[in-house]
């Protein structure tokens, strides 16, 4: 455990020390001058630090370490990711009152299962799209995605689909087209063998949606049938990519 203004700031600086492959920072206020000299020396020795955070405090952080604001929402995170393996999470801001002058509690965790939800999360907001789904692995997902900025376009129509496995994994269906699939590149993003590249793809068209295979090989199911070709697709309707991921499709 962490605690200010008690060991925190020991604590804080040695597992920055030593980092040895990455930094992940998602802090709105980190200002803590010794702190960022720590940061900018790692750096120049060649491990990428990397801090989402607000405009506002962001652009005064030196060139070395490479910053994202984060402009859809107020960005309330105190998390510190280490090397991939270790996580500091709390209340405590990396800013000086914070650390020396205030009562603040953080700790840290190195279960492997929590980091990789974190991780997923800290990308997620770094590229600022959905998440990735890791089939039925419990993450942290982000419960407001849908009503951010980005997906703003759909709320006249407010199609959503809801993992059946972990309700805070969902995805807004946008007007237009929206892929699922294994690549990257997808909106729904779903890493699994059993998962296509490009598996699927979902239309909305004027209230209207409609799901196609894109001739996948372990297939796209709706409500138990396999799809084939395109179908329509109803609230309730319940949406299985292979045997890896099953949405439930809501309107809201």
């Amino acid at each position: 455990m962490l605690v200010s203004p008690f060991n925190s700031r020991q604590k804080m600086e040695m597992l920055l020390e030593n980092a040895r492959e990455s930094i992940q920072i998602a802090d709105a206020k980190l200002t803590d001058p010794a702190i960022i000299r720590l940061l900018v020396k790692k750096a120049r020795s060649g491990i990428p630090i990397r801090v989402l955070g607000d405009e506002e405090h962001g652009s005064e952080l030196p060139s070395e370490i490479d910053f994202r604001a984060v402009p859809r929402y107020r960005l309330h995170a105190k998390c510190t990711i280490i090397d991939g393996v270790t996580a500091v999470i709390g209340s405590m801001n990396l800013r000086t009152e914070s650390l020396d002058r205030r009562r603040e509690l953080s700790i840290a965790v190195d279960d492997a299962d929590v980091l990789r939800g974190l991780a997923a999360v800290f990308e997620s907001d770094w590229e600022r799209k959905a998440p990735a789904s890791d089939s039925t692995a419990t993450q942290v997902m982000r419960a407001f995605d849908m009503l951010s900025t980005e997906t703003a376009t759909v709320s006249a129509v407010g199609f959503v689909l809801i993992s059946r496995t972990n309700a805070l994994v969902r995805h807004s269906i946008r007007e237009g087209l929206t892929a699922i699939g294994r690549a990257q590149e997808n909106d729904i993003v779903i890493r699994n063998v059993l998962v296509s590249r490009h598996h699927a793809q979902i239309t909305l068209d004027g209230g209207t949606c409609r799901i196609t295979d894109l001739e996948s090989g372990n297939g796209t199911f709706l409500n138990g049938e396999r799809v084939i070709g395109s179908q329509c697709l109803r609230p309730g309707d319940v949406v299985r990519i292979a045997e890896s991921e099953e949405f439930r499709l809501l309107e809201i």
